[in-house]
């Protein structure tokens, strides 16, 4: 689990005060490439399984079962895996 710095409950605490330039950079960043960035619509139906763990939390079973359960009624089922080998 994450847990946040104490010192984002501390008014003018100095780390919130050197860390301001860099999340103004971070956001301008991020609404720059939200700009240029080329999403499409895929008009289909989702289901993303995933969390912040890297393994062992039951994904893949998830996956199966539900796939399995889905196949009884859509012929066309497609599972995509992302930034494993």
């Amino acid at each position: 689990m994450l847990i946040k710095p104490k010192f984002w409950q501390i008014k003018n605490h100095p780390l919130s005060i050197i860390f301001s330039p860099l999340s103004f950079l971070y956001n301008l960043i991020h609404k720059f490439l939200e700009l240029i960035s080329n999403e499409i619509d895929a008009q289909i139906f989702t289901i993303c399984i995933g969390n912040l763990s890297m393994g062992g939390s039951g994904k893949t079973p998830v996956v199966l079962a539900l796939r399995k359960l889905l196949s009884r009624k859509y012929k066309k089922i497609y599972v995509l895996s992302r930034g494993y080998r």
